[in-house]
């Protein structure tokens, strides 16, 4: 992978066959974020954010990855940064729980995303691995 910013042809992510990789989709179809050229993951649970987070660390630097955690007055202050540079903290007055929305700007990533998402699940190259995309869907929905 690399840091390319915008380029359609690179090839972000092996879904078919990593399992890691078809997990990572999973969580993101379940419970990602888009926009226009950023894709990302918000959860309140951070092991899930922590894989999303080995995932794009395969593909950028820490400049480039960008947190931000929603609290409020009746929630811990005791969030993670998972070692992010640049973190924003925002309050949310209805927040029962630290949610964590953790993203990277890049527009050929999101293009692999979408496109993944859009793909017949018969893609994938064993059982196993679509089983991992599976369990991400899963665990993203919080099910």
């Amino acid at each position: 992978m690399g840091n390319t910013v915008g380029n359609s042809s690179a090839n972000f992510c092996d879904f078919y066959s990593s399992k890691a990789h078809a997990y990572v989709l999973g969580l993101w179809c379940a419970d990602g974020y888009h926009r226009t050229s950023s894709i990302g993951l918000s959860n309140i649970n951070p092991q899930l954010i922590e894989k999303f987070l080995e995932f794009l660390k395969q593909a950028y630097t820490d400049e480039r990855l960008r947190l931000k955690v929603y609290i409020s007055d009746s929630t811990p202050k005791n969030y993670l940064n998972f070692g992010v540079k640049s973190i924003s903290i925002l309050y949310s007055k209805k927040a029962k729980h630290i949610a964590y929305h953790l993203y990277v700007n890049s527009r050929g990533l999101l293009r692999e995303f979408v496109r993944a998402k859009q793909s017949p699940i018969k893609q994938f190259i064993s059982k196993e691995v679509a089983w991992c995309y599976m369990a991400g869907r899963f665990d993203g929905d919080g099910t």
